[in-house]
């Protein structure tokens, strides 16, 4: 989808702040996935009121920690996180360094008592497989209505934001070809009359609520497709399975693979897709093609239960026959224009992924009694 508009990031907001400084290795690690982009994140960021919704999903809080990690205090002019489910005193604490204003608001309900502001990171949704066989219609209303609520916000205030949307990588449907990967021009193959895909097709709906406002200078929209991550923060009880292979993992139980861990994956860690996601908010001119947010090395769901069981020192039960033969229905981005448009790069290797994905859950998640 090509959304014809091509605007130009308005400059600096604010004076310069002396506080506290990020540390050396967020720094460093922040420079090795943004390269040059780092500085430019900085200087757009200083002095705004960002918006974020689903501020206590995925998406959110490893939003909230990457900012944490690396902004001054005081770099923003004010943080407006909302959720409809307030996070642990002990989570606010450790990021008190942002100074959040949380609001507890659904947003499919509207804004109301957000000021205005000049970046809004749109990441509330639910990717819940429960919710498309359960309720595809609460589903579709949710992801649509609450981008038209981001939209109804930004004309009642008139501000002119620049609204990042988490969209999915499911837009694309099914891969033309056995391996082929999803460029950001890929125009999509979603059967529109199908329940089973109300949760691709709203993402494709609120995208295009996007670009009509973008047309009536509502928004300056950019549109992240975002695809499969893993890192300490992932579900480990839900519908992702390498949350479920790490849950397990964790409490010492053998990762099992349900069906045959033939389709391939990839995953890109949580920080690098924080940062890529803050690049794309911040580049000074507005993408005119969505971006696609993920890794570009395909890996079969087999082969990463595999890496997560040995680095653990667990079992590996796979359900499925390996040799049956069958459509593989894979899900990998190609991020070619995505990377070359940000000057981002993957900083995290899968490896590490899974090492700190490991060690980061070791320290929530329970350990099997047994």
């Amino acid at each position: 989808m090509t959304y014809g508009i091509q605007v130009k990031l308005r400059g600096k907001f604010g004076k310069k702040l002396r506080s506290a400084e990020p540390t050396r290795e967020a720094k460093k690690y922040t420079s090795a996935i943004l390269g040059t982009g780092s500085a430019e994140v900085l200087d757009a960021l200083e002095g705004v009121h960002l918006v974020i919704t689903g501020a206590s999903g995925f998406v959110g809080t490893a939003l909230l920690e990457d900012l944490n990690r690396r902004l001054p205090v005081g770099h923003l002019r004010r943080l407006t996180c909302i959720s409809r489910k307030q996070p642990s005193l002990h989570y606010q604490e450790a990021i008190r360094n942002l100074n959040v204003q949380w609001l507890p608001l659904d947003i499919r309900h509207g804004m109301k008592g957000v000021p205005a502001a000049e970046f809004v990171i749109h990441a509330a949704t639910t990717s819940s497989a429960t919710a498309q066989a359960e309720d595809p219609l609460a589903l579709i209303k949710g992801i649509v209505d609450g981008s038209i609520a981001v939209v109804d916000w930004a004309k009642s205030t008139n501000c002119l934001p620049r609204v990042l949307f988490t969209s999915s990588g499911a837009i694309y449907g099914i891969p033309v070809a056995a391996g082929a990967k999803f460029r950001e021009t890929d125009p999509g193959n979603v059967e529109s009359f199908s329940n089973s895909n109300a949760y691709a097709e709203s993402k494709r709906l609120a995208e295009t609520v996007f670009a009509v406002a973008a047309t009536l200078g509502i928004v300056e929209p950019v549109i992240a497709r975002l695809f499969s991550f893993i890192g300490p923060h992932i579900p480990c009880n839900g519908h992702f399975a390498v949350g479920n292979f790490l849950g397990n993992a964790v409490q010492g139980k053998p990762v099992v693979i349900e069906g045959t861990g033939r389709p391939r994956r990839s995953y890109l860690y949580e920080t690098d897709m924080a940062a890529w996601i803050l690049r794309a908010l911040t580049v000074p001119s507005v993408p005119n093609f969505p971006l696609n947010v993920g890794s570009r090395q395909a890996v079969s769901i087999w082969e990463v239960g595999k890496l997560i069981s040995e680095q653990a020192g667990v079992g590996l039960d796979v359900k499925g026959d390996l040799a049956a033969d069958g459509l593989r229905l894979d899900y990998v981005p190609d991020t070619t224009a995505t990377e070359e448009f940000l000057g981002v790069t993957m900083a995290t290797s899968l490896t590490r992924s899974v090492e700190r994905s490991l060690r980061g859950l070791a320290l929530s998640l329970p350990k099997n009694p047994s």
